[in-house]
């Protein structure tokens, strides 16, 4: 390439938007005048060489695209500023790169001026954008198993697409078999281009492997309750049952409830980790546990049963005791009373033994008398029908439905 004195390529010119500049663009660069400038793009910054000012107002000889096909029905190279059969003008070069990037059919854009005595030809080019095509997933024969791969690619048919999409697509298939109890799955990719219709169609060929069998248990803590044989028991972990993605989350569920069921509120279970086996094909569990203090609630004063009482304190639920809990479930307990005509009933609580092997939680109910609403009036009502109130009061009279009607001096 012959270098002129004013710093000209007599090759070319190259100005570069977005991607590096390639071997001549960075010949320009570094042989231009110290007084180059360097304008923001937006999302592009484009080193412009102060020599691209000489060639202004020249004529225009042809625009070409490199990169991306543009159709003869296309309108946009006709739409852009800068056109051939008219002098060169910086400005609109600039305006036509930012149209041509903005149209989402480029990734980055550069333009390359080659001059041919007082005329330029101008070529666009820059690797064209990518959108996601069609996604398939074959190689597994389980619609339900299909679907959820099929969302474990994160891949969504018309959102762009990049290079890295694709393998980490492979690595949420995996992660979905995984979870279902496949732990040997292999996922090999086939990526076919859609130049006309500028997609990226992508096809992943699944090897499921063997389901995994449930292995050796492990139960680490210095406060489990229960031996090992009693843990697995009662977490339904048997010995080479096959693994599914519902056996951790069931197991830890049977556990709380087999400590709640001997008092053990604050019990704690957790899975530490799970190792696969590929000689065995067998899951191995390590879990944590500690059954912690007996902890008893009791309400004095009213009659509620257990399994109600389960829903209106919340300690049983989270598994914990702390204020907010107990006065969440202080208010369920006076709710319900309040349900059953007691509408003046108070609830207290206490906590005895905090802090040692042996907590009690007593709630102290006054229920008071039994109340019943017979009838809600209204009156003075003269912009809104009384049905139309009545249906935003809380107050409400008794009916088949709450025996005793729906009332509260707070209201």
């Amino acid at each position: 390439m012959r270098r002129l004195k004013n710093g000209v390529c007599g090759a070319g010119l190259l100005i570069v938007l977005g991607a590096a500049p390639c071997a001549l663009g960075q010949a320009v660069a570094q042989n231009a005048p110290a007084a180059s400038a360097e304008q923001s793009l937006g999302p592009l910054r484009a080193p412009l060489a102060v020599n691209v000012w000489q060639w202004k107002g020249l004529r225009v000889e042809t625009i070409q695209f490199e990169g991306v096909t543009f159709d003869a029905e296309d309108t946009l190279p006709k739409g852009l500023e800068q056109q051939a059969g008219v002098p060169l003008d910086p400005e609109k070069v600039r305006a036509s790169l930012r149209r041509l990037y903005a149209s989402g059919r480029y990734r980055d854009v550069s333009v390359r001026g080659i001059r041919t005595g007082d005329t330029v030809s101008l070529i666009f080019e820059g690797p064209p954008r990518l959108y996601v095509g069609r996604v398939q997933v074959l190689g597994i024969k389980n619609d339900r198993l299909t679907s959820l791969a099929e969302y474990g690619t994160k891949l969504t048919p018309g959102t762009a697409f990049t290079e890295a999409s694709v393998p980490a697509g492979a690595e949420g298939i995996k992660q979905s078999l995984a979870s279902n109890g496949y732990m040997a799955a292999m996922v090999t990719v086939r990526a076919t281009e859609d130049v006309a219709n500028q997609q990226m169609n992508v096809t992943y060929i699944v090897t499921i492997g063997p389901q995994a069998k449930v292995g050796n248990v492990v139960v680490e803590g210095n406060d489990v309750g229960l031996t090992t044989e009693e843990f697995r028991k009662k977490g339904k972990l048997k010995q080479g049952a096959k693994v599914t993605r519902d056996t951790t989350s069931n197991a830890l569920a049977k556990l709380r409830t087999q400590y709640q069921k001997r008092d053990r509120l604050e019990a704690t279970v957790s899975l530490q980790k799970s190792t696969y086996d590929d000689a065995r094909k067998a899951l191995d569990y390590d879990f944590k546990a500690s059954q912690g203090p007996i902890v008893k609630v009791v309400v004095e004063g009213a009659k509620i049963s257990r399994s109600r009482l389960h829903l209106l304190v919340p300690v049983f639920e989270e598994s914990t005791v702390d204020n907010d809990l107990l006065n969440e479930g202080t208010h369920n307990i006076k709710e319900f009373l309040q349900q059953q005509g007691f509408f003046d009933s108070t609830v207290t609580v206490k906590v005895i033994g905090e802090d040692t092997p042996q907590e009690m939680i007593i709630y102290s109910v006054d229920k008071g008398r039994a109340h019943k609403v017979i009838d809600v009036t209204i009156a003075g009502n003269k912009y809104f029908s009384t049905d139309v109130l009545k249906e935003r009061l809380q107050v409400q009279r008794a009916d088949a439905y709450q025996r005793s009607g729906r009332y509260s001096r707070r209201w």
